[in-house]
């Protein structure tokens, strides 16, 4: 990054029973971004409601090294971990990532001279230029998903559950309005943005992920979860807006 694009970031991470992991990819997290010479920035680990070692493990990182915060979330679920860890941000910007760094890291590199003309960035994996390393299953899912949500809302999204950065200001403000406490909130922050006219772009980015052990079925229950949110909040979804 070169010195006159620098700025200050949040990088908030949910954490679930990420004892395994946690220690060694937050090394590799905080090594990348000492290597973008912010004016400042912080981690946001928002611990979950983990039955593992895993807050303890976050208290111990958090103790050696100042740029990590640990925020305690009560309410368990994806949704309500970014949620509480956006609300919390006290920097310029603000992205919310992955613990097992499964998206294209260099998003966050990307996406901070774009907060510079936008309000917030979606990182897209569906564009010609993305490599994505996933079970099939998995990709379909999503894309059907996004077709969805676009038929349903006469959205143009290319990602709908994709990586969201945003202006921290801004971020707070789309995120105050959710109320989904798992990744429909993805969904929500999106159409709230589309409604508000909130200035976005999309940046290509990569996902690898491993293969999943478990039976097909479990992913059509996700995708049956995710149409049957939709019913409930249709109304709140098509007006809602900062």
């Amino acid at each position: 990054m070169k010195d006159d694009q620098m700025s200050s970031l949040s990088v908030v991470i949910p954490v679930y029973n990420e004892e395994a992991i946690i220690k060694e990819n937050l090394a590799t997290l905080i090594e990348y971004l000492d290597g973008l010479h912010l004016d400042k920035y912080e981690v946001l680990i928002c611990e979950n409601g983990s039955t593992d070692s895993t807050p303890e493990i976050a208290a111990n990182l958090a103790k050696e090294n100042k740029n990590i915060r640990i925020i305690s979330v009560k309410k368990r679920g994806y949704g309500s971990a970014i949620r509480n860890g956006i609300l919390s941000a006290q920097l310029e910007n603000v992205v919310a990532y992955p613990m097992d760094l499964c998206y294209d890291i260099k998003f966050i590199e990307k996406c901070l001279p774009l907060l510079e003309r936008h309000d917030a960035v979606f990182g897209v994996r569906y564009m010609s230029d993305c490599k994505n390393e996933r079970p099939f299953i998995r990709t379909f899912i999503s894309q059907t998903h996004t077709s969805l949500i676009n038929l349903i809302f006469g959205t143009k999204f290319n990602d709908v559950d994709c990586l969201k950065a945003y202006k921290t200001p801004i971020g707070k403000k789309v995120m105050a309005l959710t109320r989904a406490n798992d990744a429909f909130v993805e969904v929500e922050a999106a159409m709230i943005i589309r409604n508000s006219r909130i200035p976005y772009t999309e940046v290509a980015i990569s996902h690898v992920e491993k293969k999943h052990a478990r039976h097909p079925s479990y992913f059509f229950k996700i995708v049956a979860y995710g149409l049957l949110a939709i019913i409930p909040n249709y109304l709140r979804l098509t007006k809602i807006s900062v």
